[in-house]
């Protein structure tokens, strides 16, 4: 699977193991339709089942993504080039809010996930770092 992406990415270090927390502040999409914003529920995130909430707001107007945007992401392990063969599932939760559950981590490491939208033919994508720990 190609993605042709523009990484827009975050990682936040902490002492020995990284865990990826909450942003402050929004993160433009490769195309710049949107913004997000990404938090895990874990923090360090691990190995195993992990869940975040997406928030998703119209870049600029700062309106929410609408519940019927397509999303799907994808967990990726650049080091070996593989995904995990479990799929998160995705809730819309209203304003723009999507919770991600079972977002799996299948090793430690450094991890991309994949975050494409569609809003009928409206595409954009991002892709957050995650380090993973034990």
């Amino acid at each position: 699977m190609k993605y042709g992406l523009i990484v827009v990415s975050f990682v936040f270090l902490l002492s020995g193991w990284a865990g990826t927390v909450a942003l402050a502040y929004p993160i433009a999409t490769e195309q710049g339709h949107y913004e997000l914003e990404v938090e895990f529920a874990k923090n360090p995130v691990t190995v195993g089942m992990n869940d975040l909430m997406l928030k998703i707001h119209e870049q600029g107007s700062r309106k929410p993504g609408r519940e019927s945007l397509k999303i799907e992401i994808v967990p990726w392990m650049p080091m070996h080039e593989h995904v995990t063969m479990e799929m998160p599932e995705i809730t819309p939760m209203g304003e723009g809010n999507f919770q991600v559950k079972g977002l799996n981590f299948s090793m430690p490491g450094d991890w991309e996930v994949h975050i494409r939208m569609d809003s009928g033919g409206k595409e954009d994508s991002a892709v957050v770092d995650v380090k993973v720990g034990p």
